[in-house]
């Protein structure tokens, strides 16, 4: 489960648009009077705005939006003439939090909270898992290999997500998103896709791919360009990427990626390449 959406009431649609843009939401939807919705400049979470006519006087709702530079971002609102009910100030449960109000009375928490939003020191379930261990009886840590793929797709799923958990608390990091984008034809067949992720100011593609009959279009240049966009969104540096020498290795160096190293043998006869193409960050990322 993925909370990647919240909506709040509002009574004054035109100055509640004009509080989130300026806040530094952008917006994707507009159907005045009633409705508008906006992206997130890092990540694909959205938030929207729905009219009603009374007021919002209900303190148990709290918008959180979380960002890097807290204290920062804080003094420039003010600074634009936001008003704030509390400084940040920092908390108990290690978060970093301050609070607002938009026009309609919505409270609106800026945090800062990093790896304790996900993975707090009193997280539940990691240490009884520890402490299980020593309990496992020799039958518990017998070998059992998975004989199908269905079953081999859901332990590489959940052994990806124990990876992960590890590698967010020993870097700090626990900003992976998954990344992902197509093209269709007319008839709205997929023809072309590709798919990976961001985690820590790096972006990986994991598989870029055209169908045969749409090659030679220039659709592999339009795909990076919009994954390598979409990283520097979410200020990644850098791309990686693995292909092998019978793909398309010249179409990567065309668009600017460096051949790393090959890993030669895999499979037998060819080589698995690795490139890396560093990012130039635009002027508006570079702000947001």
């Amino acid at each position: 489960m993925n909370l990647n959406q919240v909506s709040v009431p509002c009574t004054d649609m035109a100055a509640s648009v004009a509080f989130y843009r300026a806040l530094g939401l952008r917006q994707i939807v507009s159907s005045p009077p009633d409705y508008a919705r906006f992206e997130c400049p890092l990540g694909g979470s959205t938030f929207s705005l729905h009219r009603r006519p009374e007021p919002s006087r209900d303190d148990g709702v709290v918008v959180y939006f979380e960002i890097e530079d807290l204290d920062g971002r804080v003094s420039a609102l003010q600074l634009a003439g936001f008003e704030f009910d509390t400084e940040p100030q920092d908390q108990p449960w290690l978060w970093r939090e301050a609070y607002l109000r938009d026009p309609a009375g919505n409270r609106i928490c800026l945090f800062r909270a990093g790896v304790n939003r996900r993975y707090p020191p009193w997280r539940l379930g990691d240490r009884a898992r520890l402490q299980n261990v020593d309990s496992l009886s020799v039958t518990d840590r017998t070998l059992v290999s998975c004989r199908d793929d269905a079953e081999c797709e859901k332990l590489g799923a959940f052994l990806a997500d124990r990876i992960y958990e590890f590698n967010a608390k020993a870097t700090g990091y626990d900003d992976g998103m998954l990344l992902a984008g197509c093209i269709r034809n007319d008839a709205g067949d997929i023809i072309a896709g590709f798919n990976g992720h961001t985690w820590g100011g790096c972006c990986e593609l994991s598989h870029v791919w055209v169908d045969e009959r749409y090659r030679g279009q220039g659709l592999g240049s339009v795909l990076l360009r919009s994954a390598e966009a979409e990283a520097v969104a979410r200020g990644c540096a850098q791309v990686v990427l693995a292909t092998h020498s019978f793909q398309a290795p010249g179409v990567y160096e065309r668009m600017g990626y460096e051949k790393k190293y090959a890993i030669e043998g895999r499979p037998k006869g060819y080589a698995d390449i690795i490139y890396v193409k560093v990012l130039q960050a635009s002027p508006a990322s570079a702000l947001s």
